[in-house]
């Protein structure tokens, strides 16, 4: 027992000769910083060409050795020789000689390097730091506290991250994308500035975010503080837009909404006009908050221009011309003839007759005669007229008119009766060829009755002297002159030259072909002359 007590003794002793002569060895490489948060675990790299034939060994400068690697054992056979790291380090990596710590705490701080026994050669020092968070964690905005701005202005925002080491890396964002600061820097006490120079706002830049967003090993997250910005400025971008496809053919009776929007700071009030900025229809509803134009029915009055205006106390802003076009089937079919009294139509003459109707859009028209459609050749589609240039009494019937827009169509609710007659008659049917050729016969007729009875009163003052009947003395003055009763035989020859006169009848053939009287014959035919 005394014996083995000795051998533990001298071993032991032999242990931490060897490990000071391996930390009084050749000199370590260059200084590699590890930053690592408390409570994290880090990885330190042996870069040495591992000889697994002779131990290894981990040493820290402060404490001296940590952990050795027994020649040829597994990474995990290993001697700890401060109690410290005890279930804290293990060997990893490939060839097992990577130093990992686990549960790292400020007391770990300090130059870390690995040694090989038998040789000269230094792994590379590698410096563990500890980081320490930022107080606050959070940095600071300062250059704007939320007063209102206008465009043209120049902010200068300045963002500030004190203490921690390391120190913070500061950056600038706007709406998700990063932005450049116009200068940055970090003090020795850890302390980072970062600025960001905005030369000119703008509109957009109104209620836009900026964050400034703090990244430090002992965070546990990006910190990130922000301001946003208000940029007054009148309305502007400002549009109307309806709740309809097509606005050109909107259907009588249905609802329409339409919606002013505008960008500006303050928020605009908004009101609409019609036409030249005339007053709205009845039944047209503004919402001058919403900026909305509610037709719940719309109707034909509805249709034509509208504007929406937004204004604030800055100043206001009119959009372009909102064209509504309320569209709605035929309605109160009229028709107009020239002539206007189709009673009294005749063959030969002429007949215009025009169809119209109120529709949107214009109608087209077609006309019917007893039912059937008529051709192109006597009416036009477009204008709605029904055209007989010379009439013939086969055209007589019963004619409708027919309008149709696509939305609907509407028909003439009677019907149009012409009666086409024969010419122009006159009494007892004759016609006004007849009725001349009557005038003018009983005007002759009148004319020769006149005369006789002139030349018998003349013939009766002449013979007033001579003896007999009254009716002989006419009779004899008749002869004495040539004339003689109808029937009679001539007498003879005279010296004396009569003129011979011959009261007949006159009979005018009406276009039927029946006969007419002469209206003095008729007269003549009471009696004789005495």
């Amino acid at each position: 027992m005394p014996g083995r007590k000795r051998l533990n003794t001298s071993l032991m002793l032999l242990l931490v000769v060897s490990i000071g002569v391996l930390v009084q060895g050749g000199g370590a490489a260059a200084t590699e910083q590890k930053f690592v948060a408390e409570g994290g675990a880090v990885v330190l790299s042996c870069d040495l060409s591992y000889d697994p034939t002779k131990a290894l060994v981990w040493l820290e400068r402060v404490y001296g050795g940590i952990v050795r690697r027994l020649p040829n054992s597994s990474p995990n056979d290993l001697q700890v020789f401060n109690p410290s790291f005890t279930n804290r380090v293990s060997l990893v990596g490939t060839d097992g000689v990577d130093l990992r710590i686990e549960n790292i705490g400020e007391e770990d701080e300090g130059s870390y390097n690995c040694q090989q026994e038998g040789t000269d050669s230094d792994g590379t020092l590698q410096q563990l730091i500890v980081a320490s968070p930022p107080d606050p964690h959070a940095p600071t905005i300062t250059g704007y506290s939320g007063e209102d701005l206008t465009p043209g202005d120049r902010l200068t925002l300045t963002c500030v991250s004190t203490g921690g080491n390391p120190p913070s890396v500061l950056t600038w964002w706007k709406d998700g994308a990063q932005l450049t600061a116009s200068s940055s820097h970090t003090t020795g006490q850890g302390d980072t500035t970062s600025v960001l120079d905005i030369p000119s706002l703008q509109p957009t830049d109104n209620g836009r975010v900026y964050q400034c967003q703090a990244t430090q090993l002992a965070l546990p997250q990006v910190e990130i503080s922000q301001v946003t910005l208000s940029v007054t400025y009148g309305p502007q971008d400002i549009q109307g837009t309806c709740n309809a496809d097509d606005l050109s053919d909107l259907r009588e009776g249905v609802a329409l909404e339409c919606t002013c929007t505008a960008d500006s700071n303050p928020t605009p009030w908004y009101s609409w006009s019609y036409g030249t900025a005339g007053p709205l229809p009845t039944g047209a509803v503004v919402d001058s908050t919403a900026g909305t134009l509610t037709f719940r029915i719309l109707n034909r009055t509805h249709s034509g221009e509208y504007q929406c205006t937004a204004s604030n106390n800055i100043s206001s802003a009119t959009s372009g011309v909102i064209t509504l076009n309320v569209t709605y089937g035929p309605e109160n079919v009229q028709v107009t003839c020239d002539p206007h009294d189709l009673s009294d139509l005749r063959e030969g003459g002429a007949l215009l007759c025009t169809c119209t109707v109120t529709s949107n859009p214009p109608a087209w028209y077609s006309w019917t005669k007893n039912t059937k459609p008529l051709s192109s050749a006597v009416m036009d589609n477009k204008t709605g007229t029904l055209t007989y240039g010379t009439l013939h009494r086969e055209q007589s019937g019963k004619y409708m008119c027919t309008a149709h827009n696509g939305i609907g169509s509407a028909v003439t609710n009677y019907s149009i009766l012409i009666d086409i007659k024969l010419p122009s008659t006159g009494p007892m049917g004759l016609s006004d060829g007849s009725i001349i050729g009557i005038s003018i016969g009983a005007a002759v007729s009148v004319t020769v009755v006149t005369v006789a009875i002139a030349f018998t009163i003349y013939c009766i003052f002449k013979q007033k002297r001579k003896v007999g009947a009254f009716e002989d003395k006419v009779e004899d003055c008749w002869q004495g002159y040539g004339i003689r009763r109808e029937g009679e035989p001539q007498a003879p020859n005279t010296n004396r030259t009569h003129t011979a006169v011959t009261v007949e009848s006159h009979a005018i053939q009406d276009q039927e072909g029946q006969a007419v009287p002469d209206q003095a014959n008729s007269a003549n035919q009471g009696g004789q002359p005495s």
